[in-house]
């Protein structure tokens, strides 16, 4: 399976090494794609829980939801015929038990802050887009994670200077340091534009956003 090194350590979430990863940098750098990955890895291993959240669960529903199901549905992928089958609401491993499930974490609900309170047995946390979730969300969810061996995986793009998201997770962009069981990683589209992944019509808006920010 061809993995960017930079996210690697995701490879080996389970180790114990580190509870909190922490995906930075700018929209179609491979942030999200590689956090499932390493998520179904960990699902076919052992029986493990795994939840994911957006600001919203229907956008869910045409972003990460779509990005586990065409892995596993991809017949020349590592995923295929491995065990995994979904419907609309959830993804499972027939093998392990395990299963992935989707929530949104919009502020302004109440319900659903209410909700996050009843996961303390999540094993796997995933926040995409987690630059729009607001601090008072992120105090709920971090104050939920209290499983042993949880790991919490934050995928967001850095759209400002001091986000909710950088400021919950003590995340130091300008010196790109983090607490120590943080793992803290930024990549942008020149490293991984040698790769050949990237079209040429992303690779010339890409510079024109760089050239206007």
């Amino acid at each position: 399976m061809l993995f960017y090194e930079k996210y690697e350590p995701l490879l080996y979430m389970g180790n114990g090494k580190y509870d909190t990863f922490a995906l930075t940098g700018g929209r179609g750098w491979l942030k999200t794609g590689h956090a499932c990955r390493a998520v179904l890895l960990q699902l076919m291993q052992k029986k493990k829980r795994c939840v994911c959240f957006r600001e919203t669960k229907v956008s869910q529903e045409s972003s990460l939801q779509v990005e586990f199901k065409e892995l596993i549905d991809s017949e020349n992928g590592e995923f295929a015929n491995r065990g995994f089958e979904y419907n609309a609401n959830k993804i499972w491993h027939t093998k392990t038990g395990s299963e992935i499930t989707f929530m949104g974490l919009r502020d302004n609900n109440e319900n659903a802050r209410e909700s996050i309170k009843g996961l303390s047995q999540v094993d796997i946390w995933l926040v995409d887009e987690a630059q729009t979730i607001s601090l008072a969300v992120w105090g709920v969810l971090l104050k939920t994670i209290r499983k042993e061996g949880a790991v919490l995986i934050a995928v967001y793009n850095r759209t400002d200077d001091g986000l909710p998201v950088e400021q919950a997770l003590f995340l130091d962009y300008d010196n790109m340091k983090a607490p120590a069981k943080t793992y803290f990683v930024e990549v942008n589209y020149p490293e991984i534009q040698k790769f050949g992944i990237l079209s040429d019509k992303f690779i010339e808006y890409a510079e024109l956003v760089k050239q206007n920010k």
